[in-house]
């Protein structure tokens, strides 16, 4: 089974939006049969009938953040805020993806009204608590990852999210070390100090690790996922798995030209991962292919299907 992931029930599951439609996300959709899909709408699960009066979050001077009913002037921050506190703790997920500029679910994508009648963009409510509890979690929403760059990131934590949760449940002799092994350079791209204290970990673990080890794990696993991204990291990563190559002089001219375009930020990072690909399919390395880093988003992020 896939990662399991949360998913703003309106987004295609159910007619719950405050104004009683239901909408349909192309990636949501590509991800149902590669997930294990859990829905959510804070706003009726809280106890909001559908169809309902549209909501508006407005931020004090003090930084305390008010939801309020357009209509009427209902305040309903208490009510969305207890259901939020409650609901979270119990959640057992991978990844998080909302409805977009939702007073509930935005991620860094609600108005957020200030007294001086300007607004900001920052997240839902629910979003918040959620960000706030489970720091690590991958999270997004549909308009946040129409971009290439974020979506491949979300992408990749979910997935290895995922295969993390599997491999901890199966828990085959040597699994911590062939984890660690697939995962090697998508954790040096996002954190090369926890990668190697990971590698730490599993040494000393051996083919049989016990709660500690697998715990001591777990918590740097988290750490480097929530590691801001950079391109020079990524970079860095790209480049060891270029060293198992001996490209021919134009595909190097080629490939460095792909890097610096990532650099600049006018290409994103399936592009010099495509060189690598490319490569591989002339110089196959069964070290290489099994780096989930280089091979296990490639169709995802294209929005191709199926996805890995």
């Amino acid at each position: 089974m896939g990662p399991r992931l949360l998913v703003s029930r309106c987004l295609g599951f159910a007619p719950c939006r405050y104004d009683g439609r239901q909408l349909q996300c192309e990636l949501v959709d590509a991800l149902r049969p590669h997930c294990e899909i859990l829905t959510i709408c804070p706003e009726v699960d809280a106890g909001l009938q559908t169809p309902r009066p549209p909501m508006n979050i407005h931020r004090c001077a003090h930084g305390a953040i008010q939801l309020i009913q357009a209509t009427d002037q209902r305040d309903l921050t208490a009510q969305l805020s207890e259901f939020a506190t409650t609901s979270i703790p119990g959640l057992d997920i991978d990844g998080a993806f909302l409805k977009a500029k939702s007073p509930s679910c935005g991620v860094d994508s609600t108005p957020h009204h200030l007294p001086d009648t300007t607004t900001v963009r920052d997240s839902g409510l629910f979003a918040s608590h959620l960000r706030q509890y489970f720091p690590w979690l991958p999270l997004g929403d549909e308009v946040g990852l129409e971009d290439p760059e974020t979506r491949h990131h979300f992408l990749a934590r979910l997935f290895c999210l995922g295969r993390w949760r599997h491999s901890h449940q199966e828990e085959l002799p040597g699994w911590l070390e062939h984890f660690h092994r697939r995962h090697k350079y998508l954790l040096m791209a996002y954190d090369p100090k926890r990668q190697k204290e990971l590698g730490a970990v599993v040494a000393a673990a051996g083919r049989h690790p016990d709660a500690s080890h697998i715990n001591a794990y777990e918590y740097g696993l988290r750490g480097a996922l929530q590691a801001p991204v950079t391109r020079g990291r990524v970079i860095n990563a790209i480049q060891h798995m270029a060293g198992y190559f001996q490209p021919s002089k134009q595909e190097k001219e080629a490939f460095a030209t792909a890097l610096r375009a990532y650099q600049s930020g006018t290409v994103h990072t399936e592009v010099p991962l495509e060189h690598l690909r490319d490569w591989n399919t002339r110089q196959p390395n069964a070290y290489i292919e099994e780096q989930h880093f280089l091979m296990g988003l490639s169709a995802v992020c294209r929005n191709d299907s199926p996805l890995p």
